[in-house]
């Protein structure tokens, strides 16, 4: 009795046979069955490996943004879809940086030097002149404006060319590229400078384009272009756009200040 029928189509083929007469479907079953299994195998290979939510080490966050800052996002990923997450990261890094931009306001009053002589005195009187919740409030909401700003424009970049993308990521994928860049014009730059001057510039400009390149990057895989040329274009028009906005706001801040200080002194 010939028991080698098709499964697909119940042709009773040949004992023999490794394929239906009929339609041509595999008789195998065996074969088939490793075949499949090859092909799941390879296909769990093939996907990425996405970690489930825990507990977040901020600390430990910090530290490996600066060394491995792509692979250190992606393996937090998930983290920082959270808006708690991506909130404390981001009041960490902007208060560190409203701390050394305090400390530096306070160095500079009390460090008083004649242009007409080169000497040098420390005034700590001056310290009683500074308007210490104007300071701290303006750095807080510059350092704001650069994440959210930054975010913002590739938010609505994303949206002109019809690509879906989370803005939340976008948040986090900023304050990943600005920790090493704080840490490289904050403490590696000013350290290197005492020792040379323009080594100390040039430290701060590496740290600059590593900033723009995480944030390439990291952009690059939330908002996915086929297109290289148009990824191009997208990331310039982007960067551009935040720099002319910056300028802008900078350039009238800082005119309002020249008027407001001409207006006293009238």
């Amino acid at each position: 009795m010939n028991n080698n029928g098709c499964p697909k189509c119940g042709f009773n083929n040949d004992a023999n046979a490794n394929y239906c007469v009929s339609c041509g479907a595999p008789l195998n079953k065996e074969e088939e069955k490793n075949k499949e299994i090859e092909n799941e195998n390879a296909e769990v290979k093939m996907e990425p490996v996405v970690k489930s939510k825990g507990n977040f080490n901020y600390l430990k966050y910090l530290i490996y943004a600066c060394l491995k800052p792509y692979d250190n996002f992606k393996l937090e990923e998930e983290n920082l879809n959270d808006i708690k997450n991506v909130s404390i990261l981001g009041a960490i890094v902007i208060g560190f940086l409203t701390i050394l931009n305090l400390i530096s306001t306070m160095f500079n009053a009390v460090k008083v030097t004649s242009i007409w002589t080169g000497e040098t005195r420390w005034v700590f009187e001056n310290l009683k002149n500074i308007n210490y919740i104007k300071v701290i409030g303006q750095n807080i909401l510059l350092y704001a404006f650069i994440i959210i700003g930054i975010a913002g424009i590739y938010y609505l970049g994303s949206l002109i060319i019809k690509k879906n993308s989370n803005f939340l990521k976008l948040v986090a994928s900023i304050i990943t590229a600005l920790i090493p860049l704080v840490v490289v014009i904050s403490i590696i730059s000013p350290i290197i400078g005492m020792i040379y001057a323009p080594l100390g510039v040039i430290t701060s400009i590496i740290g600059i384009i590593y900033f723009l390149v995480i944030i390439f990057e990291l952009v690059s895989d939330l908002i996915p272009i086929d297109n290289k040329n148009l990824k191009i274009y997208f990331h310039t028009a982007c960067i551009a756009t935040f720099l002319i906005v910056t300028y802008i706001f900078i350039y009238n801040l800082l005119i309002g200040i020249i008027n407001s200080g001409i207006n006293s002194l009238l």
